[in-house]
């Protein structure tokens, strides 16, 4: 099952994140990802991230990260605060 992580329209972050979970062997899911198309990419939509759900433990620390934090949702933002 997939688990949403992180919504936000900051294509920089999601970008980043992308490339950090990809390095780490850890697939990635962007949802949403079409209504770019419908609002002409000026952003203002948000997009979610998706991780496969067994895969969220190996991510916590990265998650921690000050650049990825701010943007995580509010569940997975307590995972990583009790895994630190």
């Amino acid at each position: 099952m997939r688990r949403e992580i992180m919504r936000t329209n900051d294509q920089v972050t999601l970008s980043f994140v992308q490339a950090v979970l990809k390095d780490m062997g850890l697939p990635c899911y962007l949802a949403d990802e079409n209504f770019s198309i419908m609002e002409g990419s000026i952003g203002i939509f948000t997009r979610r991230l998706l991780v496969d759900e067994e895969d969220l433990p190996k991510m916590l620390g990265v998650l921690a990260d000050p650049g990825i934090y701010p943007h995580l949702i509010g569940a997975v933002r307590e995972e990583v605060d009790a895994a630190r």
